[in-house]
């Protein structure tokens, strides 16, 4: 029994092997083209994940000396309204910073719901105080944004790594599909050799799918 030998191939076996490695070697330079530049967004979204971060601590920072200040202050204005000297406690208030002055304003209208009865030079130390005012500070409110900001960008960036290892995954496979094409052609018996490009072209469609599939990054 003979069997066909190279130059006794149909010709579209020929063609059908060109045209199998010109389609996987395009489609794993795009891949890998694309796994390049999803790497860099994950690298971006990062960085800016990390920038994020790094003015959300120097906002808290701020936050917290604006109210170790008012603290002070605050205390400073008790002992003042302790003593009975009101232009000392005004004097205070003036220095309060302006988130801190209102909700110290809303405190002061607690104690004088809360007891109506007692002169307002004494509401610094009412039976049932509400506790100190506990202001909002617009660093505190900007530092939260921020961490809100990071998470966004640590989130694109753990997506953009997905991706990115997606598009590595199918270039290997695109890679495979080259490698069975190129035995294919040492092949000198016909079936092994349609064997052989039957898998690989089995194994391209599956690439080309899931590639079809992938989100495409930016230029």
């Amino acid at each position: 029994m003979t069997h066909m030998t190279d130059s006794e191939m149909p010709a579209w076996v020929e063609k059908a092997t060109a045209v199998l490695l010109s389609v996987a070697g395009i489609s794993t330079a795009w891949a890998s083209y694309q796994a390049a530049l999803w790497n860099g967004d994950q690298i971006s979204r990062y960085s800016e994940a990390n920038a994020h971060l790094t003015v959300a601590s120097q906002l808290d920072i701020l936050a917290g000396q604006a109210a170790a200040f008012d603290t002070i202050l605050f205390a400073a204005w008790v002992a003042a309204t302790d003593s009975g000297n009101p232009e000392r406690a005004r004097f205070l208030e003036d220095r309060f910073s302006p988130q801190f002055a209102i909700a110290f304003k809303d405190w002061r209208q607690h104690f004088a719901a809360s007891a109506p009865q007692q002169a307002p030079q004494d509401t610094a130390h009412a039976a049932d105080p509400p506790g100190m005012p506990q202001p909002l500070y617009r660093e505190t409110r900007d530092a939260q944004a921020r961490r809100t900001a990071a998470s966004t960008a640590f989130a694109a960036g753990d997506q953009a790594n997905r991706t990115g290892n997606a598009f590595v995954a199918v270039s290997v496979l695109l890679s495979t599909v080259l490698f069975l094409g190129g035995i294919s052609q040492i092949l000198k018996r016909f079936r092994p050799r349609l064997a052989v490009l039957g898998l690989a072209a089995l194994l391209g469609i599956g690439a080309l799918i899931w590639l079809k599939a992938l989100p495409t990054a930016a230029f």
